[in-house]
């Protein structure tokens, strides 16, 4: 069996060194887009310049693509046509209130009770993509969320891939699976097999609170690590924190929840289960570094469940906001380096936001924003926290005069804008390379920044905010 193509991220195909490929004589049958729950929508995701509102900078797919700015009208990949039926909303449930109080069957502080229940509930997710005349596999996990066979997982699992399969606890079945959506800035993604024309009777998982969990409780990990071999398997461990603000790549969380037990690659989209047997949160591999033991993350249930709802509803999150920048952290350390202020630095601004008019220049490091301290990229995130597009916000920047060699300390006020997800990256591919082939010739440079902060630029660190 294949083993999942992540290098730490479990479905992630940009890893030649973790990818296992299987050469195919037949073409893979591009997957069909399942229907969110509501009215017609179409999405077109804007990108100019090099900027788009979460990317990382410097965009590569196996070296062949560095090329943002060169598109505009990347199309989202949920469907442009909605069911009947809204969805009315992923139901949470609270912990029992004693041992005697049932939580729908079990009410046993047992390990093994607890992961009888949950167990059906979790899928193996099989994902092909073909590139560069291959093609390549992957495993990931899901949750079932729906009788009818709507299926939750992470983002990087499914995202690039041209087809997904499921596979039900025991091994059963290789159900076809449709994208129903994505949202690549919390990496998580909504997928349907057609478990009603099927004739399926699927065990929808018991979803929990996770604002109930606590440090120190008993806690299951369930998924396919490595390979559809260990489908179902179930590791145990404790709450070791909560609200841990940890970032990959593109990807932050500021309110993951830390575990002892091994989440390995595979174990994405899987489950976090408490002793009732309860899902809490959704694993994720992709936070994980090499040779790390006893340190894991999963995306708590109670802050998915309003994503996971408008994928269901509208293909997409509604009503984000961003400020329109792409930045990195200035830590204390590096600002002590280069002698800047500790803060964001401005690397891009992204086309549609007023910062450019205002004034705001690539280089300008912000300190503040509304009167508060900038430091991270959380803070970025709690500042526009229940605001709205076209909201203002107030930054206090900290600019360096190279004419003068001075700093000059400016406030500025703007608008803050929708944010948009992130582009597919192999929509980017396959559309530069029709024909599967890469090369350096034909890719396009991304404008760079000044050489003199090469220092600062780290794929980890480079966020759109």
């Amino acid at each position: 069996m294949p083993e999942s193509f992540e290098n730490n991220q479990a479905g992630e195909p940009f890893d030649e060194n973790s990818i296992s490929n299987e050469v195919q004589n037949t073409p893979l049958e591009q997957p069909t887009l399942a229907k969110p729950r509501k009215h017609t929508l179409k999405v077109i995701g804007i990108v100019a310049g090099s900027i788009v509102c979460i990317c990382v900078l410097t965009l590569a797919v196996f070296g062949a693509i560095s090329a943002l700015n060169y598109y505009k009208g990347i199309t989202t990949r949920h469907s442009s046509e909605m069911a009947e039926t809204p969805y009315k909303g992923l139901a949470l449930n609270s912990k029992p209130q004693t041992d005697q109080e049932k939580s729908t069957t079990f009410a046993a502080f047992s390990s093994e009770a607890a992961a009888q229940k949950a167990l059906p509930s979790v899928v193996t997710i099989k994902v092909k993509i073909s590139m560069m005349g291959e093609t390549l596999s992957g495993v990931g996990s899901g949750i079932i969320m729906e009788k009818d066979g709507y299926i939750i997982t992470n983002a990087h699992v499914v995202d690039y891939a041209d087809t997904i399969k499921v596979v039900l606890d025991g091994g059963k079945g290789d159900y076809k699976a449709e994208i129903v959506g994505v949202d690549r800035r919390t990496d998580l993604a909504v997928i349907k097999i057609d478990a009603e024309n099927i004739g399926l009777e699927l065990t929808p998982a018991e979803m929990g609170n996770s604002a109930d969990v606590k440090v120190g409780e008993r806690i299951l990990i369930i998924g396919t690590p490595q390979s559809e071999d260990f489908a179902g398997s179930v590791t145990q461990g404790i709450i070791s924190g909560l609200n841990r603000s940890v970032s990959s790549g593109n990807t932050l969380y500021s309110g993951a929840i830390q575990v002892d037990a091994a989440i390995n690659r595979g174990n994405s989209g899987g489950a976090l289960v408490n002793s009732y047997g309860q899902v809490i949160g959704i694993n994720s591999a992709k936070l994980i570094d090499i040779g790390t033991e006893g340190l894991g993350f999963s995306i708590p249930i109670s802050d998915a469940k309003p994503i996971i709802d408008d994928l269901m509803n509208h293909g997409k999150v509604m009503g984000r906001v961003c400020l329109g920048i792409t930045a990195h952290e200035v830590t204390e350390e590096m600002a002590r380096i280069k002698r800047m202020p500790v803060g964001l630095y401005v690397e891009a601004l992204r086309e549609g936001s007023n910062l450019s008019e205002k004034g705001v220049l690539i280089g300008d490091v912000i300190t503040g924003l509304d009167g508060k301290a900038v430091a991270s990229f959380k803070d970025v995130k709690d500042a526009i926290k229940g605001k709205k597009a076209e909201d203002s916000i107030k930054l206090k920047i900290n600019r360096y005069n190279t004419d003068t060699n001075e700093n000059e300390f400016l406030d500025i006020t703007a608008a803050l804008i929708e944010d948009e997800d992130e582009p597919n990256l192999m929509d980017l591919y396959k559309d530069l390379f029709p024909d599967g082939k890469g090369g350096e010739d034909e890719s396009k440079d991304i404008e760079e920044i000044p050489p003199e902060t090469d220092v600062l630029r780290s794929p980890e660190q480079v966020l759109a905010l």
